[in-house]
């Protein structure tokens, strides 16, 4: 396991009040602000105000990078996955923020639960496919 993998499985999201996030992205039931569990008459979203980012520091909305991002490298994507997991954002919010799909967001997610941070690295998709 390489250290990128691990700093992967050991950071921790803290919890909400409603959160059901766990420990590991690979337990999540579902992605907060996605729709699965949305209650349609709740007026006020309860959101994290915080997330603990790969490093063990605390991670902000504004901590998050910037809307004008254009050059995505493994930490700034895992940053954001982290902060919806964590309910930092909701789904929609962050494919808005960064105009992003939904099925961009998603192929990060599942990046990093089958190949750890590494399966982020544009440049060695081709061997990660493969090894499927």
């Amino acid at each position: 396991m390489s250290r990128d993998d691990a700093r992967v499985r050991e950071s921790r999201v803290q919890p909400t009040r409603n959160s059901r996030s766990s420990a590991s992205l690979t337990n999540a039931p579902s992605i907060p602000g996605s729709g699965q569990d949305a209650d349609p008459d709740r007026k006020k979203i309860n959101r994290a105000k915080y997330v603990i980012g790969l490093n063990g520091d605390v991670i902000t909305l504004a901590d998050l990078p910037s809307p004008r991002t254009k050059r995505w490298v493994i930490r700034r994507k895992a940053e954001v996955v982290l902060a919806v997991h964590g309910g930092l954002l909701s789904l929609d919010d962050a494919c808005k923020r960064y105009a992003l799909t939904v099925e961009e967001f998603l192929a990060w997610h599942d990046a990093i639960e089958r190949h750890g941070l590494l399966g982020l690295r544009s440049t060695q998709l081709q061997q990660y496919r493969h090894s499927e």
